[in-house]
C-alpha cells in the first residue's frame, strides 16, 4: 500500500519472531529485547534451541576404546538442562501473554536455525553473537554469520 508521500507503509500486522536460544549470556539479551519488541495482541514468538549431541559414531569410525553410557548419560544431561532453560524461557512469555511455541532440535546449530526458521515462516530471526576473535571467527566460522547469509528470514537481528 502506497502513502501520499510515496512512502511504502507495511500491511503486514502479525509477526512470527524466532528466537535462537542457549546458555550463552546472549540469549537472556535476545529475551529481553524481544519483549520489548514484540507485539503482544498480534505477533508469537519461537523459542529455538539445538541440541548438539555427543555423537558416538566418530568413536567407531576411529576405533575409540569408550564406554559409550558415557556418552549417553552427558547427551541425558544437556537435554534435560536444556529443557529447564527453555522451560524458564516459556514461562517468562507466559507470564506476559505473549503467543509462542518452544522448538528444539538436533544437529548443527547454524543449519538447524536456518531450516527451522524456514519451515515456521518466521518473519525476523533473532540470534546471538559471542564475539569470537576474527582468527577463531575465520577457521570455525560463526553462527550468527551464517543465519545472516543464509536466512530465508526478511530480518536477522544479531545482539551482542
Amino acid at each position: 500500500e502506497k502513502h501520499a508521500n510515496s512512502h511504502f507503509i507495511s500491511t503486514q500486522t502479525q509477526m512470527i519472531y524466532m528466537l535462537a536460544l542457549d546458555f550463552s549470556p546472549c540469549a537472556k539479551k535476545i529475551i529481553s529485547y524481544t519483549k520489548k519488541l514484540v507485539n503482544k495482541e498480534e505477533d508469537s514468538v519461537i523459542l529455538f534451541s539445538v541440541l548438539e549431541l555427543y555423537d558416538s559414531g566418530l568413536l567407531n569410525a576411529i576405533r575409540v576404546d569408550f564406554d559409550f553410557q558415557i556418552l549417553e548419560g552427558a547427551n541425558k544431561e544437556m537435554a534435560k538442562a536444556n529443557g529447564e532453560m527453555m522451560k524458564s524461557y516459556q514461562e517468562e512469555f507466559e507470564k506476559l501473554g505473549i503467543k509462542h511455541e518452544v522448538v528444539v532440535a538436533t544437529g548443527s546449530p547454524s543449519e538447524q536455525i536456518v531450516k527451522i526458521a524456514g519451515s515456521k515462516n518466521a518473519d525476523v530471526l533473532i540470534v546471538g553473537s559471542r564475539g569470537q576473535n576474527a582468527m577463531k571467527k575465520l577457521v570455525l566460522g560463526s553462527v550468527s554469520d551464517y543465519c545472516l547469509n543464509n536466512s530465508p528470514t526478511k530480518d536477522v537481528i544479531i545482539i551482542h
